[in-house]
């Protein structure tokens, strides 16, 4: 909460809108993979449209995390969320193997996107 609290109060800060990465969700389920904060404070703040970038979750270029003795299934971590069920915040480090096999954090799959506040 005190994250999503932080975010709020960033975008608050301008008076027209803020440049924000979009949300990035499993393109078959909706599943969001990266955002959940910005998620949440964009609907607090009235958005009536989220920006998200899908992806394909299942691939083998996606990783959960960088510390294999960590890394949880994407199938656990898909079974888990359609129970209703939250991970612990954290729980993963999502990432994904560019063009010259480097692992990556996932946010820099995010479109950048203007959101206007209402």
């Amino acid at each position: 909460m005190k994250r999503q609290n932080a975010l709020k109060e960033y975008i608050t800060s301008y008076k027209d809108y803020v440049v924000i990465p979009s949300i990035i969700c499993c393109h078959e389920t909706g599943l969001i993979i990266d955002g959940h904060h910005r998620y949440h404070t964009l609907l607090e703040l009235g958005a009536e449209i989220v920006p998200v970038t899908k992806i394909k979750y299942l691939s083998k270029t996606i990783r959960t995390h960088n510390q294999e003795e960590l890394a949880l299934s994407k199938e656990d971590i898909m079974s888990t969320i359609m129970t209703k069920s939250m991970l612990a915040p954290k729980s993963t480090i999502h990432e994904f193997l560019d063009e010259q096999n480097n692992w990556k954090p996932i946010i820099l799959l995010s479109s950048l996107c203007e959101f206007k506040l209402p």
